[in-house]
């Protein structure tokens, strides 16, 4: 740019000197598409060997690509968790949300530590039977031997051992256990933040173990973490707008739902309090109400 206005004080104190009126001149839209110059030699104001309008293209479509690239590479390379689409993710149609559904694993998950418990054993024998089918009608979740292993000093250590279970539709499951059972690790295989060794899950007929599978199972969950994810400065109710339009609430009933969801964990008297005035317990409420928003048809807490 500095070159560039050199040159123009120049040209126009030539221009000048030579009696040629330079009012007038100068960058515009309408002409982009050329360099304005001051040429004493033929007399011509323009030189169109320059555009400045094709370097705007230029940094456009760099803009472009390297966004592009940026996503791409958001998608395949694994993360902190070492969760990582395939290569070719942008072509599976299960992806977009239309096409034939992610296929269901065909081959019965290995039992790595067996139960001597008889309700477990019948579920697990019911479980093996449904292996490749679909889920039941009544099934809001199936766990077909679900396996997540680790490295541990370079020996395997296994996390979830290939448990087997249906959680039926308009219930509440809850996981019990010592520290170091697996509670944690089923929840984050369920929500996609880790990826399964082996095995299987469904949730609403929607495979965790496809890239597309798990793209239709997070458009129906809702998600209370473990540790709290909240902005210091929002208020409760900023919170709830911000969450339902990221869950795709209708225009116009944000509010509607905010306040709902608020009164649900008693928390509409401080609505317009920020969070971070909050006590613990408020704001272990205030997730609750977040991952309710919407009404998903399946609520991980």
């Amino acid at each position: 740019l500095s070159a560039m206005s050199t040159n123009q004080t120049r040209a126009g104190t030539t221009g000048a000197q030579a009696g040629v009126d330079l009012s007038g001149y100068g960058l515009r839209m309408s002409n982009v598409s050329s360099y304005c110059v001051m040429n004493t030699t033929t007399g011509q104001l323009c030189d169109s060997s320059y555009s400045v309008g094709s370097s705007w293209g230029t940094l456009f479509g760099l803009y472009l690509f390297y966004s592009i690239l940026a996503v791409y590479l958001d998608n395949v390379l694994p993360d902190e968790m070492g969760m990582r689409k395939p290569l070719h993710y942008f072509c599976l149609p299960s992806y977009w949300g239309f096409g034939d559904k992610p296929p269901i694993k065909q081959t019965p998950a290995e039992v790595i530590e067996s139960s001597e418990d008889a309700d477990v054993l019948e579920e697990e024998e019911l479980m093996a039977r449904r292996t490749g089918m679909p889920m039941s009608e009544e099934s809001a979740i199936e766990i077909r031997g679900l396996l997540k292993t680790f490295k541990r000093n370079g020996r395997p250590y296994h996390a979830v051992k290939c448990p087997q279970y249906a959680i039926n539709k308009r219930s509440l499951f809850a996981l019990l256990g010592p520290n170091g059972a697996g509670k944690t690790t089923t929840v984050n295989l369920l929500t996609g933040a880790l990826p399964a060794t082996g095995g299987e899950a469904l949730v609403h007929g929607e495979s965790i173990m496809h890239p597309g599978g798990m793209a239709q199972i997070r458009s129906v969950m809702g998600y209370c973490p473990q540790f709290d994810m909240l902005w210091d400065v929002l208020t409760a109710e900023e919170h709830l707008h911000l969450f339902a339009t990221l869950k795709d609430v209708p225009a116009g009933s944000e509010n509607i739902e905010a306040q709902r969801r608020l009164e649900q964990v008693r928390l509409a008297d401080v609505a317009k309090s920020p969070a971070g005035s909050f006590s613990g317990g408020m704001k272990r409420r205030l997730s609750v109400s977040i991952s309710l928003i919407g009404d998903p048809r399946v609520v991980f807490l």
